[in-house]
């Protein structure tokens, strides 16, 4: 038996009808909240000093690491994987052709048992990098307090690895930006050792063709204003897990959501230790 035609009108109508049908069961993005500033208080068992280049600096937590230099830049551990080589922050001023290497301008370190801050120093902003180790979650969190008096850019790089430690290894790592969730997700075939690298500020992150890893560092800017960052923080939350996706998504905003409970816990921790 032969079915009559379809007019253009009928199919386009049930074609509108399939869409929206899908687009109704589909999750929508969830708001990334804002990081109001809150104060890093002093320590007394902290130690504080002018930058040493090439000196080693860690902070490190029950579930996850930042292992590198006093310098700024750093490889991202979250147990048991390895994600990230070379994490570093750049800053992108209107009057400069070139951008301003972290590295460059970092002046002073403050090693806490909480947290470690180190702070970058240039003629147009002054920016302190607050990184701490969560106590409960596989996850990193950096918070930047920027003093600019006029636009600025930070741009975060770093080079995938969603490694395990030698002799551990994994195959068919890629990586591509979430435009969602403002973050770079890394994965791997199996998609059950997934991580999230990002900030609710960046406004784009570097394409990988096919998703596929890339020679370079993959890198997402954060436009800076100047009245918005003189209330609140700029977070860079690092998430991971060797499960599935939606889990270590959800660790990800939990971190941004809980940034000064994270801290709060980190530094009663610290005093009832000591």
């Amino acid at each position: 038996m032969r079915l009559p035609p379809v007019s253009r009108p009928v199919a386009a109508s049930a074609l509108l009808s399939l869409l929206l049908s899908f687009s109704a069961g589909a999750e929508e993005p969830l708001p990334l909240p804002a990081v109001p500033r809150f104060a890093i208080a002093p320590s007394p068992a902290g130690l504080r000093g002018d930058v040493r280049p090439r000196q080693y600096l860690g902070v490190v937590g029950p579930r996850s690491a930042w292992l590198g230099a006093e310098t700024g830049e750093a490889e991202l551990w979250v147990h048991p994987l390895k994600l990230a080589s070379g994490f570093s922050l750049s800053f992108r001023v209107p009057e400069y052709v070139e951008p301003v290497l972290g590295a460059d301008v970092a002046r002073t370190v403050e090693v806490r048992p909480e947290a470690t801050t180190i702070t970058y120093s240039h003629a147009t902003f002054t920016v302190r990098e607050h990184v701490l180790a969560p106590l409960d979650e596989p996850a990193l969190l950096v918070l930047l307090e920027v003093d600019t008096c006029r636009p600025l850019e930070i741009v975060a790089s770093f080079r995938t690895v969603l490694q395990y430690a030698w002799p551990g290894g994994l195959g068919g790592q890629y990586a591509f930006w979430s435009a969602d969730d403002r973050a770079f997700v890394l994965s791997e075939s199996l998609r059950t050792r997934n991580a999230f690298v990002g900030s609710p500020w960046a406004a784009s992150g570097s394409s990988h063709p096919a998703h596929a890893l890339r020679d370079a560092p993959s890198s997402f800017t954060i436009p800076i204003d100047p009245a918005r960052a003189s209330r609140e923080m700029v977070p860079i939350a690092i998430a991971a897990g060797t499960g599935p996706r939606a889990e270590t998504a959800a660790v990800y905003r939990r971190v941004l959501s809980s940034a000064a409970e994270l801290y709060a816990a980190r530094r009663r921790h610290a005093d009832l230790l000591r």
